[in-house]
């Protein structure tokens, strides 16, 4: 009987819905797109944190390392590994891999190119329960030869399925192709390999037992049963024999060192948990004020059915019995609402990518528990809107209790969107904050494009120097280029090599961090960085000449404390030469934006010639434009030499801060579509309010009240509404923007410019919303308000 009257409940509300359709459009499209917003963020959450990994019983995968804090840094030193794998009881196997490192990549007929090669145990692949599509995996007997990624099998050798047995030369050396791993394979140590070499893990030593040699990353499987925490307690014993046993020249740094050993999916996912977090608080909110707008909506519908509500209850119908009829028509317009916002999620889902981890699969499947949690969704919104009227039922009659409560609904939708338009903001002022540093260079009109020479037997050091001059000389050629230059550390990217201990002569040595530049005569001007004093390197600055170097202004002040440096000689350690300081520059942000300013050494390239530089050019047009001109000009040269991450520098230091800017843009657009849902509940409430008033306001008019007063009456009733949500809103946001100090640049946290500029545009936004119904309030004419019921 119960399930027949749910049946006929269900039928009656799609019927009595049918007739107002406005009303279910307006209500199924306000849910629609709180559950789309929920489930986009849901199905990113589902495929980072609750699907498996995809490889073979990925649970009992663990990662495991020593973490040094002297360095605050994770490293495996090989005599360790080595230990760990002969005397562990805890693990099935264990497996390594080495610092992924890039590398050219040449065969027949074709121009080199720059791939990203990953070097791992022989029994990695076998670990991970992943074997090649096609031929073979790493053996323990393996030597030059070589496992293609799928992308790169196709990409570049054309899907050839004869590959297997050709032979492919990286850096010059040649391997042998014995397979090629399945499209969709991600390698847990770098996503973007393209071929994978053996490591063979070897405990060379400076002492006996202990070894200088180091992986990437340890990765192991569990025993049945075992968990990591007694694998990092095995782990942590064998480390102490070993430390036992061969004490080592490091030990007060080594002795400090303790093992980590953590669920692989949580060390991948690590750095998405605190951001997902924060967006699936910010869609929670989005579906709460959709929940309260909907909730007003059926209250007022309810008001205006009480007659036919009245006549139910005196035919017999219990209040429990219209209370489930008024649920039957709230499941009905969240289901609605649960099917257009699961097809708003899908629509936009391709749009939140960049939320994915690189070593998870970047893209994002919508499963059954991503369906499940739609319908969960629409099921509880059911509920939470639909109570509001059934637990009013017996009230329909009273015009300022339900009026009463839902103002109470409007001040929670106030204050969750200024919750998430302050959190909004503050990302938006940080990203603003940040992109108005001074990078100290302009990265207007230039290009920049690495290369790194190989093999070492073709460009040894005499032979780097005279390549690059060679480059520069027919890149400073092309139509367009007005300046080139080459330096070994690249404009935003992480720092290839540090020194420390730089010391002035007459001065005592500094313990400072000092970034060395090698850099060819123009690269200031291309870069367009002052020259502060001094000279620029020149012709002069020859391999045998006497040896020169500029030196930032931050270097120059920590050395010599404010007294002329010109002239003056440093050097790095006591083994290197001196150095005579003939300029100094402009300190500029070298790694990012949001980076320190480093202590800085420039050196001529030509005496301290290195493998691996970077091209960067000034051009007099689009830079991009020239991008097959200096890949030409390069290949005149030598054509196994490619050319890679070539790009504008303005794109470079654009995607520098691409995440910031998409962080600030997905919040900013939650916040603003709760915004959104938050005027138009304050618009709904007070236009109900107005229409439930008319006669009193046609009264008030009849008695001599100016239209003024009837606004003034009106804005009042609904700026306390919107004056209390903002005040409850503050207090929340203090509260809660704290989980956003660590994306922020320059701000603070409880940055009060932000608060209050978001409670000024609230507030105005209501007062907007408001007034919109005072105005048509005071278009009343007094007779037919008398009139009105």
């Amino acid at each position: 009987m119960a399930l027949e009257n749910i049946a006929a409940d269900l039928r009656y509300a799609v019927r009595t819905l049918r007739h107002s359709p406005a009303f279910a459009i307006a209500a199924a499209a306000t849910l629609a797109l709180g559950i789309g917003a929920n489930t986009a963020i849901f199905s990113v959450v589902n495929a980072v944190f609750l699907r498996p990994l995809p490889y073979v019983q990925s649970d009992r995968l663990v990662w495991a390392t020593e973490f040094f804090p002297k360095f605050k840094r994770d490293q495996v030193f090989a005599p360790e590994f080595d230990a760990w794998r002969k005397q562990s009881t805890a693990f099935e196997r264990l497996e390594g891999y080495g610092i992924g490192i890039g590398v050219n990549l040449a065969s027949e007929n074709r121009i080199a190119e720059r791939v990203h090669a990953g070097h791992v145990t022989p029994g990695f692949f076998a670990m991970l329960g992943v074997e090649p599509e096609i031929g073979r995996s790493l053996s323990s007997a393996d030597d030059h030869l070589a496992i293609l990624s799928d992308a790169l099998w196709r990409n570049s050798f054309q899907a050839d399925r004869n590959i297997l047995g050709k032979h492919v030369a990286l850096n010059g050396v040649d391997y042998t192709v014995i397979g090629v791993m399945p499209s969709g394979f991600v390698d847990p140590s770098a996503a973007d390999t393209g071929v994978w070499l053996p490591d063979a893990v070897t405990a060379k030593s400076i002492v006996p037992g202990r070894g200088m040699g180091f992986l990437g990353g340890v990765i192991g499987r569990l025993k049945p049963g075992v968990t990591p925490d007694s694998a990092r307690a095995n782990l942590e014993v064998v480390a102490r024999n070993m430390d036992a046993q061969y004490p080592a020249p490091w030990s007060s740094s080594h002795a400090a060192a303790h093992v980590r050993v953590l669920p692989l999916q949580q060390q991948l996912t690590a750095n998405s948990k605190t951001l997902l977090s924060i967006l699936m608080g910010a869609v929670g909110f989005i579906l709460l004020i959709a929940c309260a707008n909907v909730a007003n909506m059926f209250l007022s519908r309810t008001v205006a059915r009480r007659k036919e509500l009245a006549v139910r209850a005196a035919i017999g119908a219990t209040r429990s019995r219209l209370a489930q009829l008024l649920l039957a028509e709230s499941l009905v317009v969240a289901l609605i609402g649960g099917v257009a916002g699961t097809a708003l999620m899908l629509w936009s889902i391709s749009a939140l990518a960049f939320l994915m981890p690189a070593a998870i699969p970047r893209h994002v499947p919508i499963d059954a528990r991503v369906l499940a949690f739609a319908l969960l969704c629409s099921v509880a919104t059911s509920i939470l809107f639909g109570l509001a009227p059934a637990f009013r039922l017996g009230n329909i009659s009273n015009r300022r209790r339900p009026f009463s409560f839902r103002g109470a609904l409007t001040t929670l939708q106030i204050a969750f969107s200024l919750v998430l338009l302050i959190g909004a903001g503050l990302l938006a002022r940080s990203f603003a904050t940040l992109m108005s540093v001074n990078p100290g260079f302009n990265p207007r009109n230039v290009l920049v494009a690495e290369l790194s020479l190989a093999p070492v037997q073709l460009y040894g050091p005499s032979q780097q120097a005279d390549f690059f001059r060679r480059a520069l000389d027919v890149t400073q050629r092309i139509p367009g280029v007005e300046s080139a230059a080459v330096t070994d550390e690249s404009p935003l990217v992480t720092f290839q090599s540090l020194a420390s201990g730089v010391a002035a002569e007459g001065h005592p040595p500094s313990d400072a961090i000092v970034v060395p530049v090698s850099i060819s005569p123009a690269y200031f001007h291309a870069l367009r960085i002052p020259l502060l004093e001094g000279r620029d390197f020149d012709n002069r600055d020859r391999e045998g000449a006497p040896q020169v170097a500029i030196l930032n202004r931050r270097l120059a002040r920590l050395l010599f404390a404010g007294a002329d440096p010109i002239g003056r000689r440093i050097r790095m350690s006591d083994k290197d030469p001196w150095l005579t300081v003939v300029g100094i520059t402009a300190d500029i942000r070298h790694r990012s934006l949001d980076d320190r300013v480093w202590p800085e050494l420039y050196q001529p390239f030509e005496q301290a010639p290195t493998p691996w530089m970077t091209f960067v050019i000034k051009t007099a047009t689009d830079p991009q434009a020239l991008i097959p001109s200096v890949r030409k000009a390069i290949a005149s040269i030598d054509r196994n030499q490619p050319l890679f991450d070539i790009e504008s520098l303005e794109t470079r230091l654009s995607d520098s801060v691409a995440q910031r800017r998409e962080r600030a843009f997905l919040l900013g657009g939650f916040a603003f579509l709760a915004l959104a849902i938050a005027v138009a509940g304050i618009y709904g409430v007070m236009s109900y309010s107005v229409a439930r008033r008319t006669q009193e306001i046609g009264v008030r008019m009849a008695l001599g009240a100016r239209r003024s007063g009837i606004i003034a009456l009106v804005l009042s009733e609904g700026m306390r509404l919107a004056i209390a949500g903002v005040a409850l809103g503050v207090a929340g946001a203090m509260a809660l923007t704290r989980v956003l100090a660590s994306f922020l640049y320059g701000i603070r946290a409880s940055d009060p410019t932000t608060f209050v500029s978001a409670g000024l545009l609230l507030i105005t936004a209501a007062c907007v919303a408001v007034y919109i119904p005072a105005r048509r309030a005071t278009r009343v004419d007094p007779m037919t308000a008398l009139r009105h019921d």
